[in-house]
C-alpha cells in the first residue's frame, strides 16, 4: 500500500507539472536545505487575483496556515500558502485545497508553490512525517548488508529470506544488483528508509 501511495505521490509530482518536467528532491535534501518544515491545515482559501481559462493568467489564491505539527525551524511566520487560481499545466502551476500540507518554506510571511515544490498535500505522502519526526529527534540509525535490486527498490538482508522495500534510494548504481552495506530508518511498516552508504560492489548474474 505504501509503496502505491509513493507512485502516486511521484505520478502527481511530474503529472500535474506537464511539460515543465520537475524533478522531485529527496527528503534528506529538503531537511538539510529548508529553514521551515511543518504540517499545515488550510481551512480558508482566499481568492486575491481571478485566472482565466484558456490564457496565461492563472490568477492567484491565498490558504491560511493553521499549525499542527513543527519538524525544523520557527513555522509560525509562515502565514499563507500561494498557488494559482485557475491552472495552467505548462507553468507549472498547482491549485489549493482545504486539507493537511507538509510544507517546507525558506521565507516567512506568503509562500508560493507550483506542482513542482516540495510543498504537497500530506495525504500523498505517507513516510514523510515519520522520518521527519526521527530527523527532529535525531533518532539512531541502523547499519545493513545484503544485495539490492535498483530494478525493485528492494534489499535482501544478510541471513533473512524475504527482501525489504528501501525508500529513497539516492546513490547512483550501474548495475541491476549490489551488494550493500547501507546506513537507514527502519519504519513502521517494515520498510527502510535509506540515509548514506558505506559501501557497494556490483554482483555479477551468478551472485
Amino acid at each position: 500500500m505504501l509503496r502505491l501511495i509513493v507512485l502516486v505521490y511521484f505520478s502527481l509530482m511530474f503529472t500535474d507539472a506537464g511539460a515543465c518536467s520537475c524533478k522531485s528532491k529527496s527528503l534528506l535534501e529538503d531537511w538539510e536545505n529548508t529553514e521551515h518544515i511543518f504540517v499545515a491545515s488550510i481551512d480558508d482559501i482566499q481568492v486575491m487575483d481571478i485566472g482565466v481559462l484558456g490564457t496565461s493568467n492563472q490568477g492567484r489564491e491565498w490558504g491560511a496556515l493553521s499549525l499542527l505539527n513543527t519538524f525544523k525551524g520557527q513555522p509560525n511566520k509562515v502565514t499563507h500558502l500561494e498557488a494559482a487560481h485557475s491552472p495552467v499545466c505548462c507553468l507549472c502551476s498547482t491549485k489549493l485545497s482545504k486539507e493537511k500540507y507538509l510544507i517546507f518554506a525558506n521565507s516567512e510571511g506568503v509562500l508560493p508553490i507550483s506542482a513542482c515544490s516540495s510543498t504537497q498535500r500530506l495525504q500523498f505522502m505517507p513516510y514523510h512525517e515519520e522520518i521527519l519526526e526521527k530527523l527532529n529527534e535525531n533518532a539512531p540509525t541502523y547499519r545493513y548488508q545484503g544485495t539490492y535490486n535498483y530494478l525493485l527498490s528492494e534489499i535482501t538482508i544478510d541471513g533473512e529470506p524475504e527482501p525489504i522495500n528501501v525508500i529513497e534510494f539516492t546513490d547512483h548504481v550501474e548495475a541491476e544488483k549490489i551488494y550493500v552495506d547501507i546506513e537507514a530508518y527502519p519504519l513502521i511498516d517494515g520498510s527502510l528508509f535509506y540515509l548514506k552508504t558505506h559501501s557497494s560492489r556490483p554482483l555479477t548474474e551468478k551472485q
